[in-house]
């Protein structure tokens, strides 16, 4: 079990003074410590920027495995990233971000990340089993746009309970060993993606807020130009509809599986 690891408000608020308008660094990290990072940063500004409509101008030297990790997975995640230091002509429209990895104590990294105006920060612990947050992010959300504030705000929706046992047969709550869920039935179908990697982005995410979902293999499916992901497998449309149920970012329904 890992031990407690306690860290005051003020000790976050300090970071903020640490990122500039213009600078970026990163502490060196072990890989699998520095892919954590980077997987809680992007989760958070998926939250707070929709990816699909979010331009975002970021730095290219300074921050190391990091800088490298998160421009990579913001791209992954659907944001136009636009890198300066390499003659890219400026884009007015494009959201500055910065950040600054540090160390403040021993075992410990702090992760402050400046989108425009606002200011964000968290504290991690570091032992045996890697990376793992000490506390929620903090937000500076001084003079936010109030749909900033709202998404920043938003509850985090709880766990769905399980699907009660039907009379005959057990449900299947997830997919097979192939990906496919069986014939007849009703699946969980999330919709609207820009790209499947748009999508995986947002399953990992969001399985991160979902411990439900952890365990279940998704399947990623296009139609058109639009991505989705469907999983489950549940007898009823209304039983799967259910499963949507505090989804708020993408279009969730049911669909027929096939």
């Amino acid at each position: 079990m890992r031990g407690a690891f306690f860290v005051s408000a003020a000790f976050l608020v300090t970071s903020c003074a640490g990122v500039s308008h213009r600078d970026s660094f990163a502490v060196p990290a072990p890989p699998d410590q520095t892919k954590a990072l980077v997987d809680d940063s992007v989760a958070e500004l998926v939250k707070l920027y929709p990816p699909a409509i979010s331009r975002v101008l970021v730095p290219t030297g300074g921050g190391g495995a990091y800088g490298e990790g998160l421009r990579s997975s913001m791209r992954q995640a659907g944001y136009a990233v636009i890198e300066t230091g390499k003659g890219e002509k400026p884009d007015p429209a494009a959201t500055p971000l910065r950040y600054y990895v540090d160390q403040p104590i021993a075992n410990s990294y702090r992760v402050t990340l400046r989108v425009g105006a606002q200011t964000f920060s968290r504290i991690y612990g570091v032992d045996e089993q890697g990376v793992f947050p000490s506390a929620g992010w903090a937000l500076d959300l001084t003079g936010a746009a109030p749909e900033l504030i709202e998404r920043a705000n938003r509850p985090v929706a709880p766990a769905a309970p399980p699907a009660a046992p039907p009379p005959v047969a057990s449900p299947q709550t997830s997919f097979g060993d192939n990906g496919s869920p069986g014939a007849g039935g009703w699946v969980v179908s999330l919709t609207g993606f820009p790209s499947e990697n748009a999508a995986r982005a947002y399953w990992r995410a969001t399985a991160r807020v979902r411990p439900s979902w952890a365990s279940i293999t998704p399947r990623f499916v296009q139609t058109g130009s639009s991505h989705g992901i469907q999983f489950g497998l549940f007898q009823s449309s209304a039983a799967a509809r259910a499963k949507c149920k505090g989804i708020r970012a993408v279009r969730c329904g049911a669909a027929k599986a096939v």
